[in-house]
């Protein structure tokens, strides 16, 4: 209960014209990310406890969210943001620099999720996932930085939406005790 009434007064502020959180800069993406952080503990929570693997799958989906909106979801708001006085990291940031950030954030899952998975629990299916997914979206990010076109675009910001589809099955299944 209290989760839920904490995601419900965080997306609240971020839509109240009094507070606008989605109008104050990097709370825009800061208030989406800890949205996602705080479902899935209220996921989590419902379905019995939170543990160390729960944090994990919330911290790596909070941050994915922080690090693909400004490149992915924000990049078409844009003009509408300038319009209406929001100050977002896609408002601020050029193209090549949101690209970056992204590829930061898959560089550094790649990196940290084959040294760390066995302390949170998982098995060695997730860092395969994790490594694997992370060269694809590698491979249509980086002829990203270059140029912008709307094939490679549209592209990878279906790429993006399989990381909410295929990680966390690699979460669920590489919670599973199975010993190689």
């Amino acid at each position: 209960f209290l989760l839920c009434t904490l995601w419900l007064v965080l997306f609240l502020a971020y839509s109240m014209s009094e507070i606008r959180l989605k109008r104050r800069f990097l709370w825009k993406e800061g208030t989406v990310a800890i949205g996602f952080f705080l479902s899935v503990l209220t996921g989590a929570l419902a379905a019995g406890s939170i543990s160390t693997t729960v944090v994990f799958a919330a911290i790596f989906f909070g941050l994915f969210i922080f690090s693909s909106v400004p490149a992915f979801r924000d990049t078409t708001d844009i003009n509408e943001d300038r319009l209406y006085g929001v100050k977002s990291l896609a408002s601020i940031l050029r193209w090549k620099q949101r690209l970056e950030l992204l590829i930061l954030f898959v560089l550094a899952t790649m990196t940290l999720t084959p040294l760390t998975y066995a302390n949170f629990g998982f098995n060695m299916i997730l860092p395969i996932v994790v490594v694997a997914m992370g060269f694809l979206h590698l491979r249509y990010l980086f002829p990203l930085l270059n140029r912008l076109e709307e094939k490679s675009f549209s592209k990878a910001t279906k790429l993006e939406l399989s990381y909410f589809i295929f990680i966390p099955i690699s979460m669920i299944i590489g919670s599973f005790p199975i010993a190689f």
